[in-house]
């Protein structure tokens, strides 16, 4: 039977921690404003989104 695999998950590194807040920054401000999503900004959303899955799967 095969063995399951132990996944260590890969720390992150600090600029890409601060690109993510960033991301979420930008985000946030504009739905306080009112400001509609642009096809960019909802890409952006989605990343992190998959982002946030992929680590609580690890």
């Amino acid at each position: 039977m095969a063995r399951p695999t132990i996944r260590i998950p890969k720390p992150q590194s600090q600029q890409t921690k601060e690109l993510r807040e960033q991301r979420l920054a930008v985000l946030s401000e504009k739905r306080a404003k009112g400001t509609k999503l642009t096809l960019e900004d909802m890409d952006d959303k989605l990343n992190l989104i998959l982002e946030l899955i992929k680590e609580i799967r690890r």
